[in-house]
Formats: structure tokens, C-alpha cells, sequence
């Protein structure tokens, strides 16, 4: 599900200047998904702390990307890339705790 959530968003991202949404839309879009990431941390936020302060930490990339303060998908993509980073340090981490090594992907499930 997660595989499949991910490869659906990596879509939409890259064949979106396909579709540009009606002008309305364009000027909104960008604070409204802004506002929703943000309720979403700090909602994680009150679940977890740790976990909030790594949401943070990755939204702070994806601000930039959706801010679109600097020019070019690619840097945008890498700017999405970089906010997944801290995810992929709590898999690590938490596949060195319970010695699982590259089947902990299996195990989060």
C-alpha cells in the first residue's frame, strides 16, 4: 500500500505541468497543501514527539519544493527526495536495533 501511495504521488508530481489546474486553483494550491502538511505534523507531533521533530525536519525540504523558490523540477524532485531522508534514517536505525538488516522493510508492515 505504501509502495503503491508512493509511486502514485511520484506520478502526479512529474505529470502535473501536464495538466496545470484552472487559475483559481494554481494560486491556493500551494498554501493549502502547506497548511494540510503542517496540521498532519503537528498532529504527529502530539502522538510522538521524536517522530514530529523528524516530520519537521523533512517538511522543512518540502516547503521549499512547494514554495517554488528555486527554479527547475529537478531541483524541486531532489529538494522531495531530501525531505524522505530522515524516514530512511529511522529504518536504518530501527533495522540495526533488531538486527533485521534489509528485511526490516518486510517487518514494518
Amino acid at each position: 500500500m505504501i509502495v503503491a501511495l508512493l509511486f502514485y504521488c511520484a506520478v502526479a508530481f512529474f505529470l502535473r505541468p501536464l495538466r496545470p489546474p484552472p487559475a483559481k486553483a494554481a494560486a491556493t494550491a500551494t498554501p493549502a497543501a502547506v497548511l494540510v502538511a503542517t496540521v498532519a505534523a503537528l498532529g504527529i507531533w502530539a502522538a510522538n514527539p521524536y517522530l514530529g521533530l523528524v516530520v519537521a525536519v523533512g517538511l522543512q525540504a518540502w516547503l521549499l519544493a512547494g514554495a517554488r523558490l528555486v527554479a527547475g523540477r529537478l531541483v524541486a524532485a531532489g529538494l522531495v527526495l531530501l525531505g524522505l531522508l530522515p524516514l530512511l534514517a529511522l529504518v536504518i536505525d530501527l533495522a540495526s536495533r533488531f538486527e533485521a538488516g534489509s528485511g526490516v522493510w518486510h517487518d514494518l508492515h
